[in-house]
């Protein structure tokens, strides 16, 4: 029997997964975002995302010495929904060896040169709309939601100095793809909240317990 319900597509990652694969493919197929994404990140793109991986750093951190493990939907479900997720051994086989190979697939996409250094970094930017998850968590339990702190200031990192400097690299300032870019967060936060809430509640169903 599960003892937790299933996470939700948003806290499994699908905007990163599902831009990761936008990218991989359109970019691999369409002629064109070679001539888009032209050159190479400018010094002060690349300073400023290595700000954004140090704030990621911080925030891994304080996600870990607050437990999210003990609190996320993915976490908690991983045992119940997948067993090989309880061999420890495995876990750890699994996660270096995937995290290895797409380590590799992403320094060749780099030595290929461009369209792959722009594109990568969009990926990167959309980790930042998925970070908006744990505010939405706080929200929703009224309560801190492990890593909220460092998430809020890696989201506001992206969207103040990383996405600016990559948007006027390939596109210029005021182009409408700037305008989507933030307009479509608050929709993200309202979609985290919503499928939150509904997990909040299969817990209580489940358990008896309110986390809020």
């Amino acid at each position: 029997m599960n003892t937790y319900p299933k996470n939700g597509l948003l806290s499994g990652m699908a905007l990163v997964y599902l831009t990761a694969f936008v990218i991989l493919v359109s970019g691999s197929i369409f002629p064109f975002f070679n001539t888009w994404f032209t050159g190479y990140p400018m010094p002060e793109l690349v300073n400023a995302f290595l700000v954004s991986i140090i704030l990621m750093a911080a925030h891994k951190g304080e996600s870990y010495y607050f437990k999210e493990y003990d609190r996320c939907p993915v976490y908690l479900a991983a045992g119940d929904h997948a067993g090989w997720m309880r061999e420890p051994r495995r876990v750890l086989f699994v996660g270096f060896v995937g995290t290895f190979l797409v380590f590799m697939v992403v320094i060749n996409l780099i030595l290929r040169g461009p369209p792959w250094p722009f594109l990568l970094l969009g990926i990167w930017m959309v980790q930042g709309w998925h970070e908006i998850h744990h505010s939405a968590k706080t929200l929703v339990e009224r309560r801190y939601y492990p890593g909220v702190v460092t998430s809020v200031l890696f989201v506001l990192h992206i969207d103040v100095f990383v996405f600016p400097k990559w948007l006027f690299q390939i596109f210029g300032y005021g182009h409408f793809i700037g305008y989507v870019y933030y307009a479509v967060q608050p929709l993200i936060f309202l979609a985290f909240v919503f499928e939150h809430k509904r997990w909040v509640r299969q817990i209580k169903e489940m358990t008896g317990v309110a986390l809020a």
